[in-house]
């Protein structure tokens, strides 16, 4: 909380400055598109309006999504603070839903579920470190305005697994649209350079040594969570998919079949 509160005092107005600024080169990119339109005779009214709605429709969606996952996020870790303040009561009061026969087992799988989610999460800051500072690194030596502002949504969208970077990019893309396509290409290029670093070469260490999860459950998981729980899905996805993946492991891989599998150490960190 208080590195939070001492960036937002060092850099809070830099950061207000950039935001201002990427809003309003967002808006020079939907210049430069219709102005490209124009020059290659997809220019007509009819083409631009339809341009224009879709372009709104994005705007509106973005916003109505954002305001979504901001609510939920603010709930979420008002609602962490009061576990992480108090895991024992949550942990044994869970475990008390059921038998005594089984509540000491439940709350040994609890502390490798919570073990395992503390290990994710740690993988996945510092991967949205890294990511963050490597974008704001490629916006700044491709002379992209507000790279401070790139690079802290380029590592804000990392916590999303796998899709995350993708998202983080279209800014950055439509920024770079006024100043030609090749600039728009080379950031691409850029962008997807970075994705395949984290992909291939920082994500599999970090996954191996914190806590190891397929990558077709997560984007399974992605996927079921948005369309249980909307939008704000997306964010809870992947530490929701690592939870049950984990107690599958413990519970009936583990306990009810009697095979061997791999659980992350639960001594505390």
């Amino acid at each position: 909380l208080l590195l939070a509160l001492g960036t937002a005092t060092l850099f809070g107005a830099q950061l207000s400055m950039q935001f201002s600024e990427l809003v309003q080169r967002l808006r020079d990119a939907q210049g430069a598109l219709s102005n490209f339109l124009d020059r290659n005779g997809l220019g007509g009214a009819a083409t631009q309006n339809q341009m224009v709605a879709f372009l709104q429709s994005i705007v509106t969606n973005a916003l109505s999504t954002g305001l979504q996952i901001a609510e939920g996020a603010i709930v979420l870790v008002i609602a962490a603070v009061y576990m992480a303040a108090q895991p024992d009561l949550y942990r044994v009061g869970a475990a008390k839903l059921f038998g005594r026969h089984v509540r000491g087992q439940l709350v040994e799988g609890l502390t490798y579920i919570g073990t395992s989610l503390k290990l994710w999460l740690l993988a996945q800051l510092i991967l949205m470190v890294i990511v963050g500072v490597l974008s704001f690194i490629v916006c700044w030596l491709l002379g992209l305005p507000s790279p401070i502002a790139l690079g802290l949504i380029a590592g804000l969208t990392e916590m999303v697994p796998y899709i995350g970077p993708f998202i983080g990019g279209i800014p950055a893309v439509m920024v770079a649209l006024p100043l030609g396509l090749n600039m728009a290409a080379w950031t691409m290029i850029a962008y997807l350079g970075i994705h395949l670093i984290e992909g291939y070469l920082l994500a599999p260490p970090l996954e191996r040594h914190f806590v190891r999860i397929p990558p077709a459950l997560v984007l399974l998981g992605i996927l079921a969570a948005e369309t249980l729980f909307g939008p704000f899905g997306i964010i809870v996805a992947a530490p929701m998919t690592a939870a049950i993946f984990i107690a599958v492991k413990v519970f009936y891989v583990r306990d009810t079949l009697h095979e061997h599998t791999e659980i992350p150490d639960h001594s505390p960190l």
